[in-house]
């Protein structure tokens, strides 16, 4: 194999190896782009759950404020004081 040759060997390992390149960089823009989407849907997820969890303890502030206004209804009520 002369010069020449071992040159154009090279050169045409080399140019498969760019397109090797090529195929995985996008296969990696490919699976940045799942990954972006994915994260998307998580924080929309952690959104709703949190959004559910604020309205729940909201919900529960909301009636220990009446449990606790009825038994101090009751004291009252008990003690005469009605």
């Amino acid at each position: 194999m002369n010069n020449e040759e071992k040159i154009l060997a090279i050169l045409e390992q080399m140019q498969s190896d760019m397109s090797n390149m090529q195929t995985d960089m996008s296969n990696m823009k490919t699976d940045i782009s799942d990954m972006k989407i994915d994260i998307s849907n998580i924080k929309l997820d952690m959104k709703e759950g949190f959004d559910r969890l604020d309205f729940a303890i909201k919900e529960v502030v909301k009636d220990i404020g009446i449990v606790e206004a009825r038994i101090h209804q009751h004291e009252r009520e008990y003690h005469g004081i009605a």
